[in-house]
């Protein structure tokens, strides 16, 4: 049986990928967030377009960065919570 440790150092697993939440609420605000954008675009000068898009690139930016931290935070509590529940087997 192939573990996880494997498959990750083959790559055929990602970390960073996860299947999309297929929620409802969360269909409807992203909906909702295109079409704000779509608004916006059509409203703006070209210059103004490529400052917004710009302006969308950044927290693209920021996200990952959140997103990254996130991860890193989650991986490290995971690994002190297996350091301690492989000494109790040992104990």
């Amino acid at each position: 049986m192939r573990s996880i440790l494997y498959d990750l150092y083959y790559g055929n697993v990602s970390p960073r990928e996860r299947k999309p939440v297929q929620r409802a609420e969360w269909d409807e605000i992203n909906q909702k967030i295109e079409d704000a954008d779509r608004y916006f675009m059509d409203k703006m000068s070209r210059h103004d377009r490529k400052r917004f898009l710009k302006l969308e690139a950044l927290y693209s930016q920021l996200i990952d960065i959140e997103v990254f931290d996130s991860f890193t935070h989650g991986f490290k509590f995971a690994v002190m919570l297996m350091g301690e529940v492989y000494a109790d087997i040992r104990e």
